[in-house]
């Protein structure tokens, strides 16, 4: 008896492990979310992770200081509380997204955002 128990344990944990592995590719609007989110939460270095090659140059030289400016503009000093994907456009390696971000002092504001494929991930490009 015991020797099932324990083989139904073990497929339990294999596919509970199987069910959360995937290929880990974030999907454009999944990025900006991600993106967002560790803005408002001043989490700066896992925002910079967001950005292509060429965006984090320009960012290292339009932001010397790092991106505490540039998070606080984006949420409203980390009062965004919530993000809307609207719409989202791919097109290849290029894709747009249309986001409504929410902020606590019930605002709202419209962002479309650029990105490209980088290594095979989705990365905030500069322009739009």
């Amino acid at each position: 008896m015991k020797l099932p128990n324990l083989l139904v344990g073990i497929l339990m944990v294999v596919l509970a492990l199987l069910a959360g592995c995937g290929h880990g590719e974030k999907s454009p609007s999944e990025v900006v979310k991600a993106l967002y989110e560790a803005a408002n939460a001043g989490k700066y270095s896992a925002v910079e992770h967001y950005f292509c090659a060429d965006a984090r140059r320009y960012i290292k030289v339009a932001y010397p200081r790092g991106l505490k400016p540039l998070c606080d503009a984006q949420t409203k000093y980390g009062t965004l509380t919530q993000v809307d994907i609207v719409q989202v456009e791919i097109k290849g390696d290029e894709a747009y997204v249309t986001a409504r971000l929410r902020f606590k002092d019930r605002t709202t504001l419209g962002e479309k955002t650029k990105l490209i494929k980088e290594k095979g991930e989705w990365k905030v490009a500069l322009g739009r």
